[in-house]
């Protein structure tokens, strides 16, 4: 879980080894807002699941290419991002709409 701006804006920058299945980061923002995310210094493309703040999807963006340095900008206010393996959200049939709530989100509940 990521919750302060150093470390939301390292991510998963560096990591070479792709993340375990059913794996993710979470970022969390103190109120939602356009979220803007990059691929620069990431060796692993990355789906990127923005969600409001009921743990909904409101925008997804697939395949993320290692190293990209163009930013891509959610076109809803989001409170929550979470970066998955590229490709792993269309092989689970994640989509816009879909309800996701984190592991860490359930221990707190």
């Amino acid at each position: 879980k990521v919750t302060n701006e150093k470390l939301r804006n390292k991510g998963l920058m560096r990591r070479k080894r792709m993340l375990k299945h059913g794996e993710g980061m979470l970022f969390v923002y103190k109120t939602p807002k356009y979220i803007s995310m990059w691929m620069k210094n990431t060796y692993i493309p990355l789906d990127i699941l923005f969600l409001n703040d009921n743990f909904v999807i409101e925008d997804i963006k697939h395949n993320m290419k290692p190293h990209q340095t163009k930013p891509y900008k959610t076109k809803k206010r989001c409170k929550y991002a979470i970066e998955i393996n590229g490709g792993e959200a269309k092989e689970t049939n994640i989509k816009v709409g879909t309800k996701v709530i984190p592991n860490i989100i359930k221990k707190l509940k």
